[in-house]
């Protein structure tokens, strides 16, 4: 007799029990994640079940975070929290060890105007969130009690964050991630959200915490292929680049959809999901679990700081001054001003205000000015992915080329856990942070247009002066990512690269003449010993050529190739056209748009879901997914009057007033 499936709880159990058993040894890394390896078996434990490995220095390590106010230090006063909203009767987690975590919690700076002096990142999206929640679960455990660094009473705090809370879930909701796809920051967002819908006072905002969970899940089911996580992200590093199959996101759609066993990788999200007793939408998890012979996906994140008004999120309203802090966009013209008086003009450092002074001098001069020179900018981004069950292709259409880059992930094609291939503009590899670098990011950021399985993507690297500064990083030359021993076979032809793995094929071609470049042993890992990886050009004006098949659809790997080498390519960066065996004539350039068999195809002004499962405009408060035959209503779903819910009229009204 055949055994049941394992139901979602129960592979739950299983993770936990995995991660429960493994010593993960002495304290190392990052500290803003050790505290998370005591929630597997203190929730063991919790449940009666024998709790496995537990060490109490996991989470002094954390508490040291908090201490010393390092950055991050809002990872673990996410995990914090969960270990003291959730166990309060363990007997590993004793009261010692409690009353440790709750004077660092007590004792912390939860914003960037709080007293003390901190090295700290306050103003991404991820941060926000984090810091928000965190503050707001222990302003509702301890209402009553004086926060020893603001000498503010925890109630104080709760409300405090509650409005950022309400307000960052609605830019969430209307406008999506400006952090788009992030499968490392998808993470931590995911965590804090997981610790709003359990143990939020404010049934609101528990349903409002919620949703958004259920959104971005939707969004990892849309972006995921076989348990990797490998489209576009607004923000990505060189591990989660190169191997899809091990990100944060990855752990988490292996937990909530895929077959086989869970990983064993300790994901923040994945360990707090498991533990704890919300569960995801079962018309999202329905998505996840959806394996159809193609799926299309359009999906617009984020706003430019020039459409934002149009949304009523005003670059000059400090009320909205978080939302284009979290979106990188505190340097855009229409900002600067704004952040100036966020900081009532006090500076962090020399500098800090070097753009407002450089907008000010260009228009007292009457010189024109680059209005995004931003490399740290997240805006408007219009996604495309198309998956199938041999492959993965996905890109941010035409997103803001010839602009200085940063962490932006713009395209991939995902063909295994790490065979994948993508393009970018190199910057040195001493750059500070590596953001740019070598293969994070661009230093200039390309054009790419994509439909269905062929992409193109253009590169015009020239300087990009950063205000009155010296051009930002790059490298005169761009390069491919395609790592030889990750695939069963290649084959070079006619100009093209060809690889396949199992059913799926890849072929990608540059305009002009690529080498292989002799590979780095530190790399061998993720791209096979002594396996060539990157495939480079020596100029700075490259256009790309890829397509993706299969054997179910374009026959034998030796039939994909005969065709798609024979095929036409003739033009460049300007202007390229490309016979594609499979799409008919594609047509690209750097100035225009994207046409295929004489077809305009829409690369712009996407809604904010346009697949099989949603079809939702983009601004708007409510959104329904359905498959399955299930169907979730996210959002407010009733009518605009009462859309502020128990937020109060603070949401829908007024400009903020400058601190003073």
């Amino acid at each position: 007799m055949t055994a049941p499936a394992p139901t979602l709880d129960d592979r739950f159990h299983a993770y936990l029990a995995g991660l429960a058993v493994r010593d993960w040894g002495a304290p190392a890394g990052f500290a803003g994640r050790t505290c998370f390896q005591a929630i597997p078996p203190l929730e063991l434990e919790r449940r009666g079940e024998p709790a496995g490995v537990f060490r109490p220095e996991w989470i002094h390590h954390s508490l040291d975070l908090l201490r010393q106010r390092k950055d991050c230090q809002d990872f673990a006063m996410v995990g914090l929290l969960r270990l003291l909203l959730r166990y309060p009767q363990s007997s590993l987690f004793t009261l010692p060890m409690r009353a440790q975590v709750e004077t660092a919690l007590l004792n912390a700076k939860y914003d960037v105007h709080d007293p003390g002096d901190d090295s700290c990142c306050w103003h991404t999206e991820n941060h926000q969130v984090q810091y928000a929640a965190s503050e707001l679960l222990l302003g509702q455990r301890f209402p009553d009690t004086v926060f020893a660094n603001s000498a503010k009473r925890g109630c104080w705090h709760r409300e405090r964050a509650r409005e950022k809370l309400y307000l960052w879930l609605d830019w969430r909701l209307r406008f999506s991630f400006s952090e788009w796809n992030s499968s490392c920051y998808y993470d931590e967002d995911a965590a804090a959200l997981l610790n709003l819908a359990e143990y939020a006072e404010d049934a609101e905002l528990r349903r409002r915490a919620r949703d958004v969970l259920n959104l971005l899940l939707f969004d990892v089911a849309l972006n995921s292929w076989r348990g990797t996580s490998g489209a576009s992200q607004g923000r990505a590093y060189f591990e989660q680049q190169v191997a899809p199959s091990e990100t944060p996101m990855a752990t988490l759609a292996r937990l909530c959809w895929e077959d086989g066993p869970p990983s064993a990788r300790l994901g923040l999200a994945a360990v707090l999901l498991a533990a704890g007793d919300v569960r995801p939408a079962p018309a999202v998890l329905a998505a996840g679990r959806a394996c159809p012979d193609e799926l299309e996906s359009r999906a617009r994140h984020g706003l430019d700081a020039e459409e934002g008004a149009g949304f009523g999120v005003y670059p000059d309203r400090l009320r909205d001054h978080a939302f284009y802090m979290g979106a990188g966009q505190g340097s855009h013209p229409l900002v600067c001003e704004t952040r100036f008086a966020f900081h009532n003009g006090e500076g962090k450092w020399p500098g800090f205000f070097a753009d407002r002074e450089y907008y000010n001098r260009c228009r007292a001069q009457g010189v024109a000015f680059d209005t995004w020179a931003l490399p740290h900018a997240l805006g408007h981004a219009d996604l495309y992915t198309f998956r199938t069950p041999e492959y993965m292709l996905g890109c941010a259409q035409d997103y803001h080329p010839g602009a200085p880059g940063y962490q932006q992930f713009i395209w991939c094609a995902t063909l295994g856990p790490r065979a994948v291939v993508f393009t970018t503009n190199p910057a040195p590899p001493d750059i500070p942070y590596g953001r740019p670098g070598p293969w994070v990011g661009n230093g200039v950021l390309p054009k790419v247009v994509q439909h269905r399985n062929v992409l193109i993507a253009l590169y015009r690297v020239r300087p990009c002066p950063i205000y009155d500064q010296p051009p930002w990083h790059r490298e005169d030359r761009v390069h491919a990512w395609f790592p030889r021993g990750a695939f069963d076979e290649v084959v070079e032809r006619a100009g093209w690269c060809f690889g396949r793995t199992g059913g799926g094929y890849v072929a990608l071609r540059p305009d002009k003449p690529a080498e292989w470049l002799p590979p780095d042993p530190r790399l061998a890992a993720v791209a096979g010993a002594g396996q060539p990886y990157e495939w480079s050009v020596r100029d700075t004006d490259v256009a790309w050529v890829c397509e993706l098949g299969a054997r179910q659809t374009h026959g034998s790997f030796e039939a994909f190739v005969d065709r798609i080498a024979a095929a036409r390519v003739e033009g460049g960066v300007e202007r390229i056209v490309y016979d594609s065996p499979s799409l008919g004539r594609v047509e690209a350039g750097w100035q225009g748009g994207l046409s295929v068999a004489g077809r305009r195809i829409a690369i712009h002004d996407y809604p904010r879901f346009d697949n099989a499962y949603c079809q939702a405009p983009f601004g708007v408060r409510t959104i329904v997914v359905r498959c399955g035959g299930h169907e979730e209503v996210l959002g407010e779903g009733r009518p605009e009057s009462e859309q502020a819910g128990s937020a109060g009229a603070w949401l829908a009204t007024g400009p903020a007033q400058p601190r003073g």
